[in-house]
């Protein structure tokens, strides 16, 4: 089936970017439900799917169809991945298992790589107290840093060009392949 533009065509904000990629991956996961599982952390949802070792950090954005400001951009996405690193620490800090996928979206492109991927910045001195939201404007040399790596360099799927089989395909297989 193809991925449901007509869904995120309709999106009018981040919400509605995250209520229809959530809708569209729990559906394809058996209705294993994203939730809020770290008390206290505004990450965007985990889906915890144990059957397959499955553990989703989502983090979505809705940039008004502006595909300047999408994670398709590289300076967008090297922002959006240390946001993404300031959740895993908050993890990590309360002892937590740390999601083994990462997944970032925005109504023009998604993307799913292992958390592994990443997860040297965790050993990093930085000042882990600032909101997540907030970390990639107060932490320019490492949104460089994550800009100038070549070795984060996942694949970036643009929602038109893909079947939504696809997404589902590259979870499974990101999560098999370095869990399994």
């Amino acid at each position: 089936m193809k991925f449901d533009l007509v869904i995120l065509r309709g999106c009018e904000s981040e919400t509605d970017v995250q209520t229809d990629y959530k809708n569209l991956i729990t559906h394809s996961f058996g209705n294993v439900p994203f939730r809020s599982v770290y008390t206290g952390i505004k990450h965007d949802g985990i889906l915890d799917y144990k059957l397959i070792k499955l553990k989703i950090l989502s983090e979505f954005k809705f940039n008004k169809y502006n595909r300047k400001k999408s994670i398709l951009k590289r300076s967008e996405f090297a922002k959006y991945i240390v946001q993404v690193i300031y959740y895993l620490k908050e993890i990590e800090i309360r002892g937590e298992q740390i999601p083994n996928v990462i997944f970032i979206a925005d109504e023009i492109a998604c993307t799913i790589f292992h958390s592994d991927l990443i997860s040297d910045y965790l050993d990093y001195k930085l000042d882990w107290t600032i909101e997540p939201s907030k970390a990639f404007s107060k932490n320019s040399e490492l949104c460089n840093e994550i800009f100038k790596n070549n070795d984060i360099n996942p694949k970036i799927l643009e929602v038109e060009k893909i079947e939504l089989k696809e997404i589902i395909d590259n979870i499974k297989n990101t999560s098999e392949r370095l869990d399994g």
